[in-house]
């Protein structure tokens, strides 16, 4: 790989270079280049999202929760409509608790804390609690949302391509 990159006038910088292992067990993996070891990280900042070793989803749901939070004006705002709240949900937090979703091992402890995650927010939209006993599809269905955060994202990307297409 080396040699090939030099034909074409590239070079690998050792020093900027890292490597990360993804697994459920905890091990390492050692790369060396050019006789030079490459650093392995635990978990990086990609495009702002952080992807970890362990396929973790836990950096991105607290992202999230700190963009509801600074949204709660929104929420409490009585003259903003339900809809407009729901269409702010989705463009704003969920775009963040997505963004890294393709590098999450989704386990039931996942699911949990992103559907938890979900209905916390869409309970401040409503401005119930959960004291209110309200269950989670009646608040689904009073927003007019179908899919929860686990069905929206274990779709596959194109599916709603693919539902439009002809034959």
């Amino acid at each position: 790989m080396v040699l090939e990159s030099k034909l074409m006038g590239l070079c690998i910088n050792t020093d900027k270079t890292e490597s990360q292992l993804i697994a459920s067990n905890p091990g390492t993996c050692d790369i060396t280049l050019e006789c030079e070891v490459i650093k392995e990280v635990e978990e990086f900042v990609y495009l702002g999202g952080v992807i970890s070793s362990t396929s973790s989803s836990q950096p991105d749901i607290r992202l999230a929760g700190v963009a509801v939070r600074r949204l709660n004006s929104i929420w409490k705002n009585m003259a903003i409509s339900k809809s407009t709240k729901v269409r702010l949900y989705e463009t704003l937090v969920l775009s963040i608790l997505c963004y890294n979703s393709e590098t999450w091992t989704l386990t039931a402890e996942t699911n949990r804390q992103l559907i938890v995650s979900e209905m916390g927010c869409l309970r401040r939209i409503l401005g119930v609690t959960c004291r209110d006993h309200i269950s989670n599809s009646d608040i689904k269905a009073k927003l007019k949302l179908e899919d929860d955060i686990v069905q929206k994202i274990s779709k596959p990307a194109d599916s709603d391509i693919l539902a439009m297409w002809p034959g």
